[in-house]
């Protein structure tokens, strides 16, 4: 993953993108940077593409993603997550984009409240 080009990066995020609902779920393709080694290498950052995901609360999105099966992993900001292509395989991204619908259905039952 750390040495695949940009293309297929960008290729992996729109694939992500479109299988979560796009414009529909608010799942747009991002320009971001992959932080190499998990803090082994600090400040060492590489140019990534990823799926930045809005959201109404991030922060229990996240948990939710972190929690549900499979568990995914992502970064957090004020009004969106972001899923970095870089960190997933192809054959992960329909079993991603469905642990992100489910945690968007979260979102859905919180409004009811």
């Amino acid at each position: 993953m750390l040495h695949e080009t940009l293309e297929t990066v960008s290729a992996r995020a729109r694939a992500l993108s479109e299988a979560i609902g796009g414009d529909l779920e608010g799942a747009h393709v991002v320009h971001c940077e992959s932080v190499v080694g998990g803090g082994s290498v600090p400040g060492q950052a590489i140019t990534s593409w990823g799926v930045r995901v809005k959201c109404p609360d991030p922060p229990a999105f996240a948990a939710r993603l972190r929690t549900g099966a499979p568990p995914v992993f992502c970064r957090t900001a004020e009004d969106h997550v972001l899923l970095d292509a870089r960190t997933i395989t192809d054959a992960q991204v329909p079993h991603v984009a469905r642990a992100v619908l489910y945690a968007l259905e979260g979102d859905d039952l919180d409004d009811e409240d």
